[in-house]
């Protein structure tokens, strides 16, 4: 039995998707750095095809994810990659997908790298509650590389969606 033209054609959205998120996840780990022409060609893309189609819900995620990029919450590479996920999937049922997806990943990482002092995590939650948000050069110190972990969930849920 062959597959369906959807599901063929879901497959290569999922193995281009898997190709792109696994490079930048190379360079995430390796230079903590993912350039502009990884990132900025995807988003462009995804964009375009999604207004040409009439979702202008695409639209949403850009402003939050560049919000949380000037106020030093995440990293340039991270808002870009995010907003084109999101405007890859405008919908609930992903932002509640990756959103969970991500903590489950993240939570483990978390408590496992700092399993010695447990009140440090706590104490940054508290200092940016407090208005104490990271500098660009603290984040660049020590900021860890989170475009692995987005990969993961995001390649989740296209096999989801798209297997």
């Amino acid at each position: 039995m062959s597959p369906s033209a959807g599901q063929e054609h879901g497959r290569w959205l999922a193995a281009g998707l898997s190709i792109w998120l696994g490079s930048m996840s190379v360079c995430d780990l390796r230079t903590r750095q993912v350039s502009n022409w990884l990132t900025l060609p995807p988003l462009g893309i995804i964009l375009a095809w999604q207004l040409a189609h009439g979702h202008w819900q695409a639209l949403v995620p850009l402003p939050i994810f560049y919000s949380l990029w000037r106020v030093h919450i995440l990293g340039g590479a991270d808002a870009k990659v995010l907003m084109a996920l999101f405007a890859l999937w405008p919908s609930m049922e992903f932002g509640l997908f990756f959103c969970v997806g991500y903590v489950i990943i993240a939570l483990p990482i978390l408590l496992w790298r700092n399993r010695r002092s447990l009140h440090s995590p706590g104490t940054r939650i508290l200092a940016t509650l407090r208005g104490g948000l990271p500098a660009e050069a603290e984040l660049a110190a020590h900021g860890a590389p989170a475009i692995p972990l987005y990969a993961v969930v995001a390649i989740a849920w296209g096999m989801l969606r798209w297997g």
